[in-house]
């Protein structure tokens, strides 16, 4: 008994991972494959395929879990199911203007109309199930693709990865750097200001110090006349 709940672990498992396989979209010809040339509506994940760590793993698991959830409940359908890493494909999500802190997000698209929707909200079992069912519908919101083409590259997705990973580490450096120039400056405007500050409170000291003098001046003539 024990040996057939391993197995039935490991298959559990190994249909997951075929899953993932089979429904990934990693270049424009998987895309034709799976979506473009079935005909009617996609529904694609816009992922973060990052599995660089084991946290990445699991979140990219999860995700995928989603996806088959609302696959099972709407087969037989005429609705394609596929992901796409959308970290991996950042041209893409240009093309959509979908920014790469909204991953992981969905989008129903019709290939034959170039059009897509961008599902609102998180990407979570009976939110995706809605969305799917409501573009089935036509009860959603379309835009067209910039450049009209849904093109993806094929390419090495890790060293993707790296490339985004140094942007954000430049633009983290920069970011820092523009602080602490910011800070310099707020620095001299506030030591400009105390300078005149003294300046004017020392004049004023100055002119005060005159009137005194020119009154008591004034005093002392005023006495002497009255002798």
């Amino acid at each position: 008994q024990a040996e057939d709940g391993i197995r039935d672990f490991c298959l559990s498992r190994g249909l997951g991972d075929v899953y993932k396989r089979q429904d990934q979209a990693r270049n424009s010809d998987e895309f034709d494959r799976l979506c473009a040339k079935k005909g009617g509506i996609c529904l694609i994940g816009l992922l973060d395929g990052d599995r660089r760590s084991e946290e990445g793993k699991a979140r990219v698991k999860n995700q995928t879990e989603v996806l088959k959830f609302a696959k099972d409940r709407l087969a037989g359908r005429p609705i394609n199911f596929l992901w796409v890493d959308g970290k991996c494909q950042s041209e893409l999500l240009m093309k959509l203007n979908i920014p790469l802190e909204y991953l992981p997000t969905a989008i129903s698209y019709v290939p034959s109309k170039k059009l897509f929707s961008q599902l609102v909200g998180t990407l979570d079992k009976d939110g995706l199930r809605i969305f799917a069912e409501n573009a089935l519908k036509g009860r959603v919101s379309t835009n067209g693709i910039d450049g009209g083409s849904f093109d993806l590259i094929d390419r090495d997705c890790e060293q993707e990865y790296e490339r985004l990973d140094e942007i954000a580490r430049r633009a983290s450096e920069a970011s820092k750097e523009g602080s602490d120039l910011e800070d310099e400056i707020l620095k001299e405007i506030l030591e400009e200001e105390r300078r005149k500050r003294e300046a004017l409170e020392a004049e004023l000291e100055s002119s005060g110090s005159s009137s005194k003098k020119r009154k008591g001046r004034k005093k002392k003539k005023g006495k002497k006349s009255e002798l």
